[in-house]
């Protein structure tokens, strides 16, 4: 079964339609879980069918889907909400930029999106991407990956600057913990501060 199907299997018919169709094999999904988690997904399905350039010894990493988690009462499929219509853009720049470069888009992998200092809306002051195995949704997405048990499944999550330099010093598996210890999840959160406080100056 595709991923759209077993994304119907897990979360029913009436939740799962078709956004946009990138092209023959990649679509873009959108789930709608406001009456159990109160936010929609935005995410891939066939980007797996593209196998990423990964090291020998981690070739069953080589197969993912990418998704954004938002609040339910964003307004996703109105192209011209600023506030929301960047998530389906950048959804598109990164399956572009992963299948033309060959890249692995892995868990803790990030890419730099706030080019030129530009935010991604009028509310979401972030500059980079950090991809992550599923918070909120571990449990349904262990399901969907009980159906598909070659492809992983990664969230979107944009990090603050000073929040990227933390996780490239620490490593993430430190960020995740201190993202947990915030109650932060892959829900995106428009206001939300960063987690990094400014740094102590040492004279």
């Amino acid at each position: 079964m595709s991923v759209e199907e077993n994304l119907i299997q897990v979360f029913g018919a009436y939740k799962v339609s078709i956004a946009l169709k990138m092209d023959t094999e990649i679509s873009i999904v959108a789930v709608d879980l406001s009456d159990t988690h109160r936010v929609q997904l935005l995410m891939t399905s066939g980007l797996s069918k593209h196998p990423m350039n990964v090291p020998d010894h981690l070739k069953s990493q080589n197969r993912c889907e990418i998704y954004f988690c938002v609040p339910s009462y964003w307004e996703l499929l109105k192209d011209l909400d600023p506030k929301a219509n960047w998530v389906m853009n950048w959804l598109q720049l990164i399956v572009n930029y992963a299948k033309s470069n060959d890249v692995w888009l892995g868990a803790g992998h990030t890419l730099k999106c706030g080019a030129d200092k530009l935010p991604l809306s009028p509310t979401m002051k972030q500059e980079y991407f950090v991809f992550s195995p599923p918070i909120l949704l571990e449990d349904e997405f262990s399901e969907i990956k009980r159906l598909c048990e070659e492809i992983n499944f990664f969230s979107v999550i944009p990090l603050f600057e000073k929040e990227f330099e933390y996780k490239q010093r620490k490593g993430i598996e430190k960020f995740a913990q201190k993202m947990k210890a915030a109650g932060m999840s892959e829900k995106l959160d428009d206001f939300r501060p960063s987690l990094i406080k400014r740094s102590r100056l040492f004279f």
